[in-house]
């Protein structure tokens, strides 16, 4: 693929088997979504479809390295290939928590690149902070609000 990108790794005070388990499978983020957005979204324990504008789009889980790797491609109306990886990593600085990164691969056309591929970078940054937070049990900003 043509653009790799490497999100910034944080620190979560969990261990990385716990955060794997919970993303690994998709079922269980099912639960949380609000209830008027449910009908959006086809979750399985290994795929999420959106649909949204008369189009579906998303992504399936294609890859698992226990405890330390889950890497999704996309399915559906994609405009564009990708690859995305959730990284499990023991932490250097403290026994039983994770050091956690996002990693993009994808293919785009030129007028995407030039359109969207100066923003990929903190596109993941910004996924990561989230889950940092989501990982923290904390709701973060505009999550509440948020229109598929």
């Amino acid at each position: 693929m043509g653009q790799h990108v490497v999100g910034k790794t944080i620190f979560l005070d969990q261990q990385p088997i716990m955060l794997y388990s919970r993303f690994s499978n998709l079922e269980s983020i099912a639960d949380r979504l609000p209830e008027d957005k449910r009908n959006m979204v086809e979750m399985t324990q290994d795929s999420v479809m959106v649909k949204t504008m008369g189009m579906e789009f998303g992504m399936k889980l294609t890859q698992r390295i226990p405890f330390n790797t889950l890497v999704f491609e996309q399915m559906g109306q994609s405009p564009f290939p990708f690859q995305f990886s959730l990284h499990f990593d023991p932490a250097v600085e403290k026994d039983g928590a994770t050091d956690f990164h996002i990693e993009l691969n994808t293919e785009l056309n030129t007028m995407l690149r030039m359109m969207i591929g100066n923003r990929l970078q903190p596109f993941i940054d910004t996924v990561t902070d989230t889950i940092a937070q989501i990982a923290a049990g904390n709701i973060p900003d505009g999550m509440r609000d948020y229109v598929v």
